[in-house]
């Protein structure tokens, strides 16, 4: 094209205007890396902008001075929104203390739990795991795990089950006394099927007799083995190792 056809289409413009090239366009992918803070298409460093020095993640703050807060991030001098919960454990659930002590007469709540607990007869601990997965008032139908205590002074085996709710996110935890010398109680695995493991696991340890058991075979101990190591005066001549005081 002739240089004075040139002229004659930008005659309209002036010498600057039409010399300044476009500008260009950024596209998604540019966008994109300049967010998370890497080189853009055309070559220039975009880094993100720095947190506050009062930042604080979902998780709580990363600073001591402000308080605890697992919701959103919170400023310094902000109220927090929803502030952990200093109460009595017996005063966590009271609907569910009365229900149970209500259907089961026998329960004594106990107090050295961090969640609501309740001491209950062996006999019962099929009709208590039953109600609480199906009919209490806030039905608590997923097992977290089952364990026991051993107590020589007492001549006792406390066992343990916890328990969530699903709906919730609320626990409870159940504990049954038995014998040491003759250490029976009715199997769960009826209730919660996963508590066969759980089970199993405390009758080779503990020497606990779960009757109704499906699989009564030994978890983590040769078949051959005997003696229950979990057990506070438990002693293996074939092994050294330290034991604990109680």
């Amino acid at each position: 094209m002739p240089l004075e056809d040139i002229d004659k289409r930008h005659a309209h413009l002036s010498t600057k205007e039409s010399l300044k090239p476009k500008p260009r366009k950024r596209g998604i992918v540019s966008k994109i890396l300049s967010f998370l803070g890497q080189k853009s298409i055309d070559g220039n460093w975009e880094p993100r902008a720095p947190k506050s020095a009062n930042w604080q993640s979902e998780r709580g703050s990363f600073d001591p001075e402000l308080p605890y807060s697992p919701g959103k991030p919170q400023k310094k001098g902000k109220p927090v929104a929803n502030p952990p919960e200093n109460k009595h454990p017996s005063q966590l659930d009271e609907s569910l203390s009365l229900s149970l002590l209500k259907q089961f007469p026998n329960t004594t709540p106990l107090d050295r739990a961090q969640v609501p607990a309740f001491m209950i007869e062996s006999q019962d601990l099929i009709e208590v795991l039953s109600w609480l997965k199906c009919k209490a008032p806030r039905p608590f139908s997923l097992p977290l795990h089952m364990s026991a205590i051993d107590w020589p002074d007492k001549q006792q085996i406390e066992l343990v089950y916890e328990l969530r709710s699903s709906c919730s996110n609320a626990r409870v935890s159940i504990h049954a006394l038995v014998p040491r010398e003759n250490p029976h109680i009715i199997s769960s695995a009826s209730v919660f099927e996963c508590f066969n493991w759980h089970e199993r696991e405390a009758a080779e340890l503990f020497g606990v007799v779960f009757d109704s058991h499906p699989d009564p075979r030994k978890l983590l101990l040769d078949s051959t083995y005997t003696g229950f190591p979990l057990r506070k005066e438990y002693e293996d001549p074939e092994h050294e190792f330290i034991k604990k005081p109680y």
